[in-house]
């Protein structure tokens, strides 16, 4: 049976530009809604299957840039465990 919730244990992802990493870590603007979004995009990294969470955003990068996203040099993909997320934004 496919899996239609993200479980608070599962992973997801956003593109981060650089403006919002420092160090290797994002502030919260990471997760503030871009101009042109009406919710917020963020991949879930288990919808995959079983692979590392590194292959998984590894996957979602190529497909990505495949499809002409432009993605900075010093911008990166931020991985956060789903149920932290939730929990910090019903606060």
């Amino acid at each position: 049976m496919f899996q239609t919730e993200i479980d608070d244990l599962d992973h997801i992802t956003r593109y981060c530009k650089p403006s919002v990493i420092f160090q290797g870590s994002s502030s919260s603007d990471a997760f503030l809604l871009r101009a042109t979004e009406r919710s917020l995009s963020v991949k879930w990294l288990e919808y995959f299957g079983v692979m590392s969470i590194e292959k998984a955003v590894q996957y979602i990068r190529e497909v990505l840039l495949d499809k002409g996203f432009q993605a900075k040099s010093t911008g990166g993909f931020v991985v956060f465990r789903f149920g932290n997320i939730k929990r910090v934004t019903s606060i």
